[in-house]
Formats: structure tokens, C-alpha cells, sequence
């Protein structure tokens, strides 16, 4: 009931505000509708020194951003987005007020058309973008949470996933310690369904699951570095829907110099065994692993060619369908373990298009890949194209 009346109440929240606009002053100038971070995006292969391995074919991206000030205090926004494991078949609507400089609520419905009878407004009751900010300084921000506190981490290898860590209600703080670095917290309880349970006992086998996360963010002008770490208590065994993930840690950074850009990630994770997710030799993971990720570039003009590296741990897990072995609905094989080596570039066409042609080598624990005999083998080479808009 808790979770309809927030409902409720951010509906009449997105009723009352855009009704409100509707009287606003009259020498206020219309708002526009925002396009950020749309983009649509194509890869085509060009070339491929063996086919049946990663994923050939469809490999589209396609995600639609719209966004709308509705008045100096409200905006709402929609999304649709493509992109690996997200569904195809749900467009995430917020909504976002502040209603003084102390105070914010955001919430999060999503408009679904899965089932083939038309389009439903329904709660996105595990969302952690739904939440109340109470501001009471410059340097102070406490955030409750809900339905989750958001224990995704990473940006190249992000852990995100529909059923890819835990979901926590709780509390979040974050603290300013200067104009360019924030530290934060957050802490998380949810209630975790014990198998063995039995149907007039199940409450007594019920246990609590705690959700832990913290890190900081340090961004100047040129350069960032960022820290994330999440953490769950969740029993290894006998555990209904357990997360795949029981700890993640993730380390990222940028810097730009001249024309010179560079980027680098780590992410390691922890699986929790209850998941019964297996390897290569169909053994039941439960180790840590992790994943690493290095780009370096160099700008004239309107090309820029690039250099990229990764490793990627056989039973790391990240929300990547194309290099992510274990990840959930997804074709790409066991690898035990895979390097990979992108050299191209990138042009810059007049009007906004953007053309990456590129060449991939690929190298893999296992023999997951075939050459044109049909002979297994542990590396390949591929030829691609990537065409893009960015709105």
C-alpha cells in the first residue's frame, strides 16, 4: 500500500505540475523538448574470419531521450532504450520536482507493451531513480529510497541487468568535500525468501539481506577518476531469485590534453553460488573476477584514431552481450577468458554523423571460435563499421 500511495501521489505531482504550467507567467518563453543523449547506432560486419561465435547479425542500438522543463521547478522525461539487456518493450517515464532548494522527489512508472494489449502505466516498483532529497546545506544531500538504492557499478563494464545485484530500499548520503570531489554512502535492508521454507513457516525462513554501497566521484575540467564499491548479505544457497552478484568494485578514470585523450576502467565481482551460475566446465561460479579496459586517442581535425584494449575474466559479470560469458539471455560462448584488441578511428561527418570503422582481435581462453574450415581455434579477426547519430 506504502508503494501505490507514492504512486499516487507522483502521478498527482505530474498532473498538478504540467496543469501548472499551463499558467505559468506569460512572458515566460515555451519550454523545448530535450533530445539529450539520444542516439541511434548500427554496427555492421565487415569482415569475419570465422562465423557462429560472439554475436553475428543484429546489432543495433537504439536509444530515444526526450526531456521537458515544464516549469522553472519540474521536468519530466522518456526513454526508450535498446542497448544489451534492456527490454524492448517498456519506455521509462520520470518525473522530477524540486520544490525549494532544499527538497526534491523523483518518480519512476514505466509504460509497457508486453503483453500485446496495448500500452499500461504501471509502477517501476525496484527502481532506484524513485526517491525524496532533502538538501539542508550546500555540502549535505540525504536520499531515501524506496524500492532501491542502486548497487550497480561501472560505466564501460556496468553491472547493470534486470535481475543483475540486489534490490535494496534504504538511505543514501552524499557529502561535498570540495568543488570537485564528493564522497557517499549508502545502506539498504530487503527481505531474502528462504527455499526450505514451508508454506504455513515461510516467514520464519524469511532472513534480511543488507544492501552496502559507497564511493566518490573527482571531476575537473579535464580529467575524472571514480570509485564505486556495493556489497549484499545474501545467503549463498536455498535463496529465492538470489542476485547474480554479491560484491562489486569499480575503478574508472578520463583525462584530455590537448588533443590527446585517455580512459581506463577495472571492474571486479563476486557471484554468489545460489545463482548456480556455471563456467566453461560446468561447474557452479562463486569467485571473483574481474575485467580491464584502456582506450587512448588522438584528435585531428574531424578524425580521431583510436586504440582500445580489455580483458575480460571468464566469470566476471557486466551488462555486455557481446563480451560478458555468463550474462543472462545471451549468446556469447563460454570463453573461460578473452583479450581483446581494437584499433580505428573515428570521423566526424558535417551535420552530426559519426562513421567508426575498426578492426577487432580477439583471443580466448577456450576455443569458441571456428576458421573457415570449421576448425575450433582460440582467436579471430573481424573487420566492423559502426555508423551513429547522436541527437
Amino acid at each position: 500500500m506504502k508503494k501505490i500511495g507514492f504512486l499516487l501521489v507522483g502521478l498527482m505531482l505530474a498532473a498538478t505540475t504540467a496543469f501548472g504550467a499551463e499558467e505559468a507567467k506569460k512572458d515566460m518563453p515555451p519550454a523545448k523538448w530535450d533530445f539529450s543523449e539520444s542516439n541511434v547506432e548500427f554496427k555492421a560486419y565487415l569482415y569475419n574470419s570465422q562465423s557462429g561465435a560472439i554475436k553475428m547479425g543484429k546489432d543495433e542500438d537504439f536509444i530515444l531521450k526526450v526531456k521537458k522543463q515544464l516549469d522553472e521547478k519540474t521536468w519530466i522525461s522518456f526513454k526508450y532504450d535498446t542497448d544489451d539487456s534492456n527490454p524492448d518493450t517498456k519506455i521509462e517515464v520520470i518525473v522530477n520536482r524540486k520544490f525549494n532548494e532544499y527538497l526534491e522527489a523523483q518518480l519512476d512508472m514505466d509504460l509497457v507493451t508486453a503483453d500485446g494489449s496495448g500500452i499500461d502505466l504501471r509502477e517501476d516498483d525496484d527502481s532506484e531513480k524513485v526517491f525524496i532529497k532533502y538538501t539542508p546545506n550546500n555540502k549535505l544531500a540525504v536520499k531515501f529510497n524506496p524500492y532501491d538504492i542502486d548497487l550497480e557499478v561501472g560505466d564501460e563494464y556496468n553491472t547493470k541487468d534486470t535481475k543483475g545485484s540486489m534490490v535494496v530500499p534504504g538511505l543514501q548520503m552524499e557529502y561535498k568535500l570540495s568543488d570537485t570531489m564528493m564522497v557517499y554512502g549508502g545502506l539498504g535492508a530487503a527481505k531474502a525468501t528462504d527455499t526450505k521454507g514451508t508454506a504455513d513457516k515461510t516467514d520464519d525462513k524469511d532472513k534480511t539481506a543488507l544492501g552496502l554501497k559507497a564511493g566518490f566521484e573527482n571531476k575537473t575540467g579535464n580529467s575524472s577518476l571514480i570509485g564505486m564499491f556495493a556489497i549484499n548479505t545474501q545467503d549463498d544457497k536455498n535463496i529465492a531469485a538470489p542476485s547474480p552478484i554479491k560484491m562489486a568494485a569499480n575503478l574508472r578514470g578520463s583525462y584530455k590534453s590537448g588533443n590527446i585523450s585517455v580512459k581506463g576502467e577495472v571492474l571486479a565481482t563476486k557471484l554468489n553460488k545460489a545463482a548456480g551460475m556455471k563456467d566453461e566446465k560446468g561447474e557452479i561460479i562463486d569467485s571473483t573476477d574481474f575485467a580491464l579496459y584502456a582506450k587512448a586517442g588522438y584528435k585531428m581535425g574531424t578524425m580521431t584514431p583510436y586504440i582500445a584494449g580489455r580483458y575480460i575474466g571468464g566469470s566476471v559479470y557486466f551488462d555486455d552481450d557481446d563480451y560478458c560469458a555468463i550474462l543472462k539471455d545471451t549468446d556469447t560462448p563460454l570463453h573461460g577468458g578473452l583479450t581483446s584488441i581494437e584499433a580505428g578511428s573515428e570521423f566526424e561527418l558535417t551535420g552530426g554523423l559519426k562513421i567508426v570503422p575498426y578492426v577487432e582481435f580477439l583471443n580466448a581462453k577456450e576455443e569458441i571460435f571456428k576458421d573457415s574450415d570449421g576448425n575450433a581455434k582460440k582467436s579471430t579477426v573481424t573487420l566492423n563499421t559502426k555508423v551513429k547519430v547522436t541527437f
